[in-house]
This record gives C-alpha cells, sequence and structure tokens, in this order.
C-alpha cells in the first residue's frame, strides 16, 4: 500500500478501507511490566494512512459493511497470532497474554470503534449490489482459470533457471556465479508458486463482496453527482492484486 497513490487531486479520494488495514491501526499495546510495545507488523503505516484520512479534506476514507463486519469478526484472532509472533521469544509476554487476553482484545475492539467513527458509511444502492456481485464472480472466475493454468505449469518453468544461468560470464567464479543466479531464480519462481497455489485454493467470497460493494459505492457517487477517484486500501494481495492497480480492476466490472 502506497500512501503515494492517493495524493490529492482536484477531485477527491475516495479510498475504501480494507479490513486487514483497519485491524492493524488497532492493534498496539504499550506493556509497561516488560517495557515493551506489542503491536501489529502493519500498525505503524496503517495508522498513518488513517491519521491521513482524518486529517486531509481532499481524501474521504469509506467504510463498507462487509469490512465493517469482518473487522470484529476477525480482531480476537489478529490480538492472539500478534501476541504470539512477540511472544515467541519472551514467555513472560505470552503468560501475560494467556492471563489477561480479553482485556487486550477488548482495548483493541476500543481503538476499532474509534477509528471507524473517522471513516464513512459506503452508501449504494442495494439493486446494484446484487448486479455487481453477479459480474465480480464472473471476474473472479474468469482470472481463476487463468491463475489455475498458471499454476499447473510452475514445473514447466524450471529449465529457465539453467537458461538463465548459462548467461553468466566466464570467470574465476563463473560456478559459484552460476549457482547464484540458479538459487535466485528458482526462489523466485517458488515465491510466485505459492502465491499463486494461496489464490487458487482460498475462498474469495470475502474479497468479491467488498469490491462489488465498491463498484456500488462508485455508482451511487456517479448517480448523486458526485466526481471522485476511488482507491483500496490493504496489505492483502487476494483477489484483485495489486490493490494500488484497482481502477483496472473496477473498471472491468464495470
Amino acid at each position: 500500500m502506497e500512501l503515494s497513490h492517493i495524493r490529492p487531486t482536484l477531485t477527491t479520494n475516495k479510498i475504501i478501507v480494507d479490513t486487514n488495514v483497519v485491524i492493524a491501526a488497532s492493534i498496539i499495546h504499550n506493556i509497561c511490566k516488560l517495557n515493551i510495545v506489542v503491536k501489529h507488523k502493519f500498525h505503524d503505516q496503517s495508522d498513518r494512512l488513517l491519521s491521513l484520512l482524518k486529517r486531509d479534506n481532499d481524501c474521504c476514507g469509506i467504510l463498507v459493511l462487509t469490512v465493517k463486519n469482518e473487522s470484529f469478526r476477525m480482531l480476537a484472532r489478529a490480538v492472539y497470532e500478534t501476541f504470539l509472533s512477540h511472544s515467541s521469544a519472551n514467555p513472560q509476554l505470552r503468560a501475560l497474554f494467556y492471563n489477561n487476553s480479553m482485556g487486550f482484545v477488548s482495548s483493541s475492539g476500543r481503538k476499532m470503534r474509534k477509528l471507524m467513527r473517522d471513516l464513512k458509511k459506503g452508501e449504494y444502492d442495494p439493486k446494484d449490489l446484487c448486479k455487481n456481485i453477479e459480474r465480480v464472480k464472473s471476474m473472479s472466475g474468469d482470472l481463476r482459470t487463468e491463475l489455475e493454468e498458471r499454476h499447473a505449469g510452475k514445473n514447466r518453468r524450471r529449465p529457465e533457471s539453467d537458461r538463465r544461468a548459462k548467461t553468466v560470464l566466464p570467470g574465476h567464479r563463473k560456478q559459484e556465479q552460476k549457482k547464484e543466479v540458479s538459487s535466485a531464480h528458482d526462489a523466485r519462481i517458488a515465491r510466485e508458486s505459492l502465491q499463486l497455489e494461496r489464490f487458487v485454493r482460498k475462498s474469495n467470497s470475502r474479497d468479491e463482496l467488498i469490491l462489488a460493494e465498491t463498484v456500488s459505492v462508485m455508482q451511487f457517487g456517479e448517480k448523486t453527482g458526485g466526481s471522485y477517484d476511488f482507491w483500496i486500501a490493504s496489505w492483502d494481495s487476494g483477489f484483485f492484486a495489486p490493490y494500488s492497480d484497482v481502477k483496472k480492476s473496477l473498471q472491468s466490472v464495470l
């Protein structure tokens, strides 16, 4: 999520804030007893974004219904995972969390409600939403088919490593350089394969609904005479990636 993508323009920027941004900004706890701060790994970036939306008149943060509901439903698990990642090297923190887990979740929940009050409710026509859900599902199906084919052909890309390695110039470290090139290329293919596998196997219904709601909010704005640039702020590359190129995804639905 790049803040440079949502700098103010002549028209108002409307930013649909995804669940993971709201959650990340809500999880921060100062553990005075242990002299440490436990916070979500994306807390600082998310907090800066929401602060920008709060103070900048040209940027309007939008909260759609699915994000609101999902944020509260997923908060407890996110708090648990955040503390778990910090407590792996700190047994005292783990014990402290298990003794007061509900207190930490409640504290994060209060902050989340406060953050949500600074976001505007996404308005749309329910009839448009029903139509857009079907359109998004169709687009998602086409994208899934394309990525399944790419994922199935991942092993055919392995020979590329050898071809890349052959471009290494002869020299004293020729064999070492070839290994480095091959390893780097193999690692990139492995990362891409994991990303494709994640998409192919995961359920995209929530992301589809958020996109459908976003399109519906856009249409509602057009009907009421507004002129806006729409964006989706998220740390998840799930259904439509990258989120910074959301205009392309939205246009394919409209």
